[in-house]
Order: structure tokens, then sequence, then C-alpha cells
């Protein structure tokens, strides 16, 4: 077993969910760095919620109770790409996800940030979802390292830079809440994408299917 486990610290649980990013604004521009951060060439996508339309994450939890408002902003993408001849390969960002843990109050979050896909997250919370033991999950990704283990009732985790030996999360919690936790976003996320996928005849959230 790994020694940094005795290192972690207590956490008496953890927030988990699955998160649609949203995006404020269709981008139809050039594909240079200098326009795209100029942001010249855009157009308003609509809101999800009862506020302005912004830039943020949508929780899963909060998405399945205004999901005709979600419909409606993939809608908007789906039509503007089309509009602006727009390739499949060039829309993949406005349909990313993000998968989450965190507790505010303690300054803890793991953002995974290479997963983009339901896809890349669902090996994650089948596993903290089962009864498995030991290592869960590990995976390295230009100098991030994300390793989870279980024992005795815990889940252990660590985030961090491995080239730099630097280690932002290094945290154990509960196994019983997590575990349910995390099965239920995980359901709740993939009703949502069948569902819309359903709407807009297509899956653009599971799988990247359109390399760049």
């Amino acid at each position: 077993m790994d020694t940094w486990i005795k290192d972690c610290e207590l956490l008496d649980f953890i927030n988990v969910d699955i998160c649609f990013c949203i995006n404020e604004d269709f981008y139809y521009g050039p594909h240079d760095v200098e326009s795209i951060a100029a942001r010249a060439q855009t157009t308003p996508l609509p809101s999800v919620t009862n506020k302005a339309p912004a830039t943020f994450n949508y929780r899963s939890l909060k998405a399945q109770d205004n999901s005709e408002k979600l419909l409606a902003y993939y809608r908007e993408v789906l039509r503007l790409a089309n509009n602006y001849g727009r390739k499949k390969a060039e829309i993949g960002h406005y349909f990313w996800l993000k998968l989450y843990f965190w507790r505010p109050e303690k300054e803890v979050t793991m953002n995974f940030p290479w997963y983009d896909t339901l896809e890349d997250m669902t090996p994650v919370l089948e596993k903290i979802a089962s009864d498995e033991e030991g290592l869960l999950f590990h995976d390295v990704d230009e100098g991030w390292e994300i390793e989870i283990v279980a024992k005795d009732g815990f889940v252990y985790a660590r985030e961090g830079d491995f080239e730099k030996g630097e280690y932002s999360i290094l945290h154990k919690i509960p196994r019983d809440r997590l575990a349910i936790d995390c099965h239920e976003a995980l359901v709740r996320t993939q009703a949502l994408i069948e569902w819309l996928s359903e709407c807009v005849g297509e899956d653009y959230w599971t799988a990247t299917k359109y390399p760049v």
C-alpha cells in the first residue's frame, strides 16, 4: 500500500458532481490566438438559468431541474455552428463536462483538468461507488497526477504535480456517503445526456468523436 495515505487529512465529506461547461457566447471568428483572445466575433448564447448568460460550470444536480433551458442552449450552439459553417471538430468544447470533488469552506477542490467527456469520468465514479479495495484509480498527464485508494471504509485521494512532488489534495473521506454521491452523479448525468442526445439527434457529451 502506498505510504502517502498515512499523511492524508480527514474530511468528513466532500461534494461530488458532474458539471456542464456553459459558455456565455459563441465564437465564429478566425482560429488565430489574437482573434480568439479579442472575442470580437461572438454572438450571445441563451442563459441556462434565470440569471444573465455567463460562462460557468453548471451542476447536473441543478441542470436536471432546468433541462429545457439546457436543451435550448445546446440547440442554439448547433444552430450557430451550422450558420457559421463550423465543423463538429470545431465545436466540441461547447459540449465539455467537468468532474468536481469539492469542499469550498476547506479550500479543497479536485477538478480532473484533462477530463472533458463522460467517458473520461465514468471509471473514477464507478470505482469509488464499487466495493473494491486497494488502488481504485490512477492517471498522469502532463505533470498532473491523480491517485485514489480505498481501504478500511475510507477513500484516500491525492492530486497534484508529480514532477514537482507537490500535491494540493491529500485527503481521506468516509466511503459510504461518497460512494452513493458518485453513483447518483453518474446516473443523473447519464440520464440528462441520453435525453439531450435524443432531442438534438446525436450524443456530443459521452466521448470525443471529432478530434480537433
